[in-house]
C-alpha cells in the first residue's frame, strides 16, 4: 500500500497590510473535517502578479510529488489570470495532485470536462473582478490628482540618500527568508 503524502495549504494577501488570518482557519477546518493530519500551510505576503516565490515553491513540489493535494480558499488567492490557472490545473490533475478550492470549487477534478469548463468559467469572473477593481481605482487616483492631491509616499527621511536601484529582488528574497525562519 503507498504511503499517504501530505497536504500544503496555500493563503496569499497583496500587501503587508493585509493579513491571512481569515484564511488560515477555513483551511484547518477543512484539513480536521477531512481527517487529514499531515499537512503545513504557507503563507505569502506582498505578492505580485510576476512574483510569488512561496506559491511557485508549493506548485514545483506538487510536480515533484511531494503533496498528495493542495488547499486553497479561492482560485484567485492560486492564479492570477485565467492562463495561469488553467495551465497549473492541468499540469497538477496529470501529476495526479488534488487541488481543493474551498470557497469557489471545492475538490477540482480537472480531468471531467464540465469540472473544467466551471473553473475556467470561474477564472474568468475572478480575472474580470480584479480588471474591474483595478479600473475604479485609476479612476479615483486620477480624479485625486484632478482635484489637485499630491500622491505618491511624501517626501522624507528615506529620500535624503538616492536608493540602490540593483539587487532590489535578491534583497526582497533575503527579507522573506529571514522573516520565514523566524517565524518558525
Amino acid at each position: 500500500m503507498m504511503d499517504k503524502k501530505k497536504w500544503v495549504g496555500y493563503v496569499r494577501v497583496s500587501t503587508d497590510d493585509q493579513t491571512n488570518e481569515n484564511q488560515i482557519p477555513q483551511i484547518e477546518k477543512w484539513f480536521e473535517f477531512k481527517g487529514i493530519t499531515d499537512y503545513e500551510i504557507l503563507q505569502e505576503k506582498e505578492s505580485t502578479r510576476k512574483s510569488r516565490p512561496v506559491k511557485n515553491e508549493i506548485y514545483k513540489s506538487a510536480i515533484k510529488g511531494d503533496y498528495e493535494g493542495i488547499v486553497f480558499v479561492a482560485v484567485d488567492r492560486w492564479a492570477r489570470s485565467v492562463k495561469e490557472l488553467i495551465n497549473d490545473m492541468e499540469i497538477l490533475t496529470n501529476r495526479n495532485v488534488k487541488i481543493v478550492s474551498l470557497r469557489d470549487l471545492g475538490e477540482i477534478n480537472y480531468s471531467d470536462p464540465f469540472s473544467k469548463a466551471f473553473v475556467q468559467f470561474i477564472s474568468i469572473l475572478a480575472e474580470l473582478e480584479r480588471s474591474i477593481i483595478s479600473k475604479r481605482t485609476r479612476e479615483a487616483l486620477a480624479k485625486r490628482k484632478q482635484d489637485g492631491v499630491k500622491l505618491g509616499r511624501p517626501k522624507g527621511s528615506r529620500d535624503k540618500k538616492p536608493r540602490a536601484k540593483s539587487g532590489y529582488y535578491l534583497r526582497e528574497a533575503e527579507k522573506r527568508k529571514k522573516r520565514k525562519g523566524a517565524s518558525k
